[in-house]
């Protein structure tokens, strides 16, 4: 759509028929107030002799094939031979020049379903394969369209940026450049060869020169019709102005960097308790579920036993394999020594303490389910024991040397030995996460995440921290021995960063800490991909900063033109043409930068069209 507020200004109460001039443009309007752009501009035709073609050995032509539907003159019938080669004609682009950007056109018709067209030269780059079928186009060029003509014929058109100066070929094909082995019946008819400096096609142009040809065309742009009694539209204040915007609304999905995806860590805070395992653990059923060796009995509902000589066990086996659990009973203790543990030896534990309290313990079971028993010790138990219970604990988390309590984990050993905790198979190799947990008491040592391995912080509180996995796995664990290491941790999430892949990073790129980061010496790319329409203007704000190196912002590919290669940190604006599909940024060697806020909006009326 042309831009409007150029020249003189538009007025309401135009009469029937009137024409009103700006600039270049000539807006016809009618008795509903309704205007149509129907201006013309002057072009170049760079395609030389563009009713005709150059063939090779390949190919014949004929010279009398009727043309498409509201065109004159006559087409051209490219025809294959018998030969296994490549068959194509060809004709000449005449001096395009480096960077800048042309549009390809031409009608074509042919007995193939599916044809490529080449401008495969070291000036024009880029090829496009024109189906037939489903009216679809791939093409390398920044952008390509296909419409259907009538009568069998179809008008093809690409945009590409000039690579280098110079002469270039158009590759008029009949079904492709590979070799094989041809047949007189198969063929493709061109009409109107066209190249232009623009980022769109206008109508034909016919040029019978072997020079650049300038000629007016007619750019009627019938399919925007403005009007001006519509509180939509509004003329711009400022002729400097651009355009104005349809929509304010971002553009950009994740551009703060803060969208994160849902819970991965099971039982973070450890809270989590289990259904009871033990049955009849108060007594109340009498010694069902128990086996009472001799000198124990049920005295006042507990189990009571003098000088203890024999063992008091679960007869079923309660306790779970490779768990994590709770063990709890209230115990009076005369004198002597009581003594717990499973029959397959995962934890044996003696308490000799005189009173009464409640016996806490968490434990790691082994490969097998156990029963619980309180085994006869040296010197004889006096006292009882009630309300018996196990409950597994820690579900989800994989331990080693670990303390349990109700709400966190005690990582670290007396001895030095390894102490660790953490989850299996929760990570995505690659991905970028963030780690947030809580250290209730740090007794000093060091501890890391182990993959990667990165140094945690252990002071008392809460903290957070960015990485990319290297494993599926996540484990927190010491990393130096130490007599004085233990440290209590609680309320352990991870997130995915960016989970839904708004942003296509390379290289050292990294989304960190509710930012863009790159710290590197190597050159990588940062993309949003599928964000902008090729051919339309947006302007694009975000935050830099910056502490050696360079990033360049390119509305395309790194292929594309470079919008603006920024060294100094600040609040920059980029307004521009999208060559491509992705925004990226592309960093520079031995850069150190951060980006945020990234913000893109379309414009309604674009300056390219004027």
């Amino acid at each position: 759509m042309p831009r409007l507020g150029l020249g003189m200004p538009l007025t309401a109460g135009l009469s029937q028929e009137a024409v009103t001039i700006i600039d270049d443009f000539f807006f016809e309007s009618d008795t509903s107030g309704e205007v149509t752009p129907i201006y013309t501009a002057s072009r170049k035709q760079f395609a030389r002799n563009n009713n005709d073609v150059v063939l090779t050995s390949a190919v014949t032509k004929d010279t009398s094939i009727t043309v498409p539907p509201g065109q004159t003159g006559t087409a051209i019938r490219v025809i294959e031979t018998t030969a296994n080669s490549q068959h194509y004609a060809t004709t000449v682009i005449d001096e395009v020049t480096a960077g800048d950007t042309y549009t390809m056109s031409l009608y074509v018709k042919s007995t193939y379903s599916q044809i490529i067209i080449y401008t495969n030269t070291t000036q024009i780059s880029s090829n496009v394969t024109v189906n037939f079928t489903n009216k679809t186009i791939a093409t390398s060029a920044l952008r390509a369209g296909i419409e259907d003509a009538g009568g069998g014929w179809y008008r093809v058109n690409w945009t590409q940026v000039a690579q280098a100066s110079g002469s270039s070929k158009i590759y008029l094909v009949v079904k492709d450049l590979s070799s094989y082995t041809g047949s007189t019946s198969n063929f493709t008819d061109y009409f109107g060869m066209q190249v232009e400096q623009d980022s769109r096609a206008s109508s034909f142009m016919l040029n019978t020169t072997s020079d650049v040809l300038t000629v007016s065309t007619t750019l009627n742009d019938t399919s925007e019709v403005w009007d001006f009694d519509s509180t939509d539209i509004m003329l711009e204040a400022d002729p400097e102005d651009e355009g104005f915007w349809e929509e304010g609304s971002n553009i950009v999905l994740n551009g703060d960097y803060e969208e994160l995806g849902s819970e991965l860590v099971t039982n973070g805070d450890f809270d989590q308790i289990g259904s009871e395992q033990i049955t009849n653990g108060d007594f109340s059923n009498g010694e069902n579920n128990w086996s009472f060796g001799t000198g124990w009995s049920i005295v006042n509902g507990k189990a009571t036993v003098v000088n203890q000589t024999d063992w008091l066990t679960t007869t079923g086996t309660p306790i779970l394999a490779n768990k994590q659990i709770k063990l709890q009973f209230d115990v009076v203790l005369n004198g002597g020594t009581l003594r717990v543990k499973n029959n397959t030896n995962d934890f044996d534990e003696t308490f000799n303490t005189v009173g009464s309290y409640t016996i806490t313990r968490y434990y790691s079971t082994g490969g097998s389910a156990s029963n619980l028993q309180f085994p006869n010790y040296g010197s004889g138990f006096s006292g009882s024991i009630d309300n018996v219970s196990v409950k597994e604990v820690g579900q989800g988390f994989s331990f080693l040397n670990a303390e349990l309590t109700d709400s966190a984990v005690v990582l670290g050993q007396a001895d030095g030995s390894i102490s660790q905790v953490g989850q299996e198979g929760i990570l995505t190799i690659g991905k970028a996460y963030k780690l947030s947990y809580e250290i209730l008491e740090d007794n000093g040592g060091s501890f890391s995440l182990s993959a990667p391995l990165t140094t945690l912080t252990t002071t008392v509180g809460s903290h957070e921290m960015h990485f990319t996995a290297t494993s599926t796995d996540l484990f927190i664990k010491r990393s130096s021995s130490s007599t004085t290491t233990k440290t209590t941790f609680t309320n352990i999430s991870v997130k995915q960063v960016d989970p839904n892949d708004r942003w296509s990073l390379a290289g050292d790129w990294e989304i960190s800490n509710g930012s863009l980061n790159i710290d590197s010496a190597s050159i990588a790319n940062a993309k949003h991909n599928g964000l902008f329409t090729v051919g339309d203007t947006y302007e694009m704000n975000f935050d830099l900063s910056i502490s050696s190196g360079y990033v360049r912002v390119y509305f395309g590919t790194s292929a594309n033109t470079i919008q603006q290669q920024i060294t100094s940190s600040g609040n920059y604006t980029i307004r521009a043409v999208a060559e491509n599909t992705p925004l990226t940024f592309r960093n520079g060697t031995n850069t150190n930068c951060s980006i945020d806020n990234v913000t893109i909006r379309e414009y309604a009326i674009q300056p390219q069209d004027v």
